[in-house]
């Protein structure tokens, strides 16, 4: 007797039931089906203390042979100034943020957002992202990524050119790259859902979550946290002093046993960092509350490197030292 796989209506039956599978995995995980691979490329990462990150943001703007696209929160650093005074840039900043020592020609106000919270800049098939504000505060922590990848800069390009133009922004298309042999995802702000693919992250931790958070809100993120620790996965975090409200989730993790400090930083402790597992981190200009989520325009990358999370630790336990 021929069995019910080897019949035509086993097969058809079998084949619907792959289809669904797959149409489900695509819809729950929300990732493209394609990922773009890319060789000889590279990802560099810098830790900013005092004016390191300055020094690099302007660097990257003076060594541009393409005229630099950037979305900035604010523009306040004399230096990183007067280095886009010299490269005939465009720029997009929170319209808030707009005054008259940078009220230039090539300075656009952001529109439709509550923040336009971004801090990355696009030149020469480079993307230079993180936490770093080009202000005149020289004590904060911060973390800064110069990443050279062609697909990865129009990403941000096809972004950057939505906030200038004043549109309103559409679903990132591709969000996954092999960058050399690294695997990183890219989301934003608030079209891509950044607090489901940070939630998603998390709840994939076995071993391990540390976190530096300038501001921590979100009540889902929060959750799944403390639902990791539960389970036994050692949990530490940081969070900004200057950010204790009735909104922070500090108080809930410390009523459920959660390793959390304030951190013991004179000037501000930037960080929007998770890593888990010691192989993967998480980093951008989203800070995991409702507004970065829904309200705000924000990058953010998931990073897929045991090397990058060695780095991103590193600064973990030297902000963790200074507790």
């Amino acid at each position: 007797m021929t069995s019910w796989k080897k019949s035509g209506k086993g097969r058809l039956v079998f084949i619907l039931l792959l289809l669904i599978v797959l149409i489900a995995f695509l819809i729950f995980f929300r990732r493209p089906a394609t990922i773009e691979i890319e060789s000889n490329q590279s990802i560099l990462v810098f830790m900013c203390v005092n004016s390191t990150c300055e020094d690099k943001l302007s660097e990257f703007i003076e060594n541009s042979n393409a005229k630099p696209d950037c979305a900035l929160y604010e523009l306040k650093s004399q230096k990183v100034i007067d280095a886009f005074s010299n490269s005939n840039p465009r720029i997009v900043i929170d319209r808030d943020e707009i005054n008259d020592k940078n009220n230039f020609s090539f300075v656009r106000a952001a529109r439709n957002y509550a923040l336009m919270h971004n801090k990355f800049c696009i030149s020469d098939g480079k993307v230079l992202t993180g936490s770093y504000n080009p202000t005149n505060n020289i004590g904060d922590d911060n973390n800064m990524l110069i990443i050279k990848s062609k697909k990865l800069a129009q990403n941000y390009e096809t972004e950057f050119l939505e906030l200038w133009e004043g549109k309103k922004n559409s679903r990132n298309v591709a969000a996954i790259f092999t960058i050399g042999n690294i695997i990183v995802e890219n989301y934003f702000c608030p079209e891509d859902d950044c607090a489901f693919h940070v939630s998603n992250t998390i709840q994939n931790a076995n071993k391990s979550i540390y976190f530096m958070a300038f501001s921590f809100t979100h009540p889902q993120i929060a959750t799944d946290i403390v639902l990791k620790h539960y389970k036994g996965v050692e949990v530490k975090g940081i969070m900004e002093r200057s950010q204790k409200s009735n909104f922070s989730k500090y108080d809930l993790f410390k009523t459920q046993g959660v390793d959390v400090r304030w951190d013991g930083n004179k000037g501000i402790m930037h960080h929007k960092v998770f890593i888990i597992d010691n192989e993967t981190v998480i980093t951008g200009s989203f800070n995991p509350s409702k507004n970065a989520d829904e309200r705000n325009d924000e990058n953010l990358l998931i990073i897929h490197d045991k090397n990058i999370a060695r780095i991103y630790l590193d600064e973990f336990e030297r902000v963790w030292s200074k507790t």
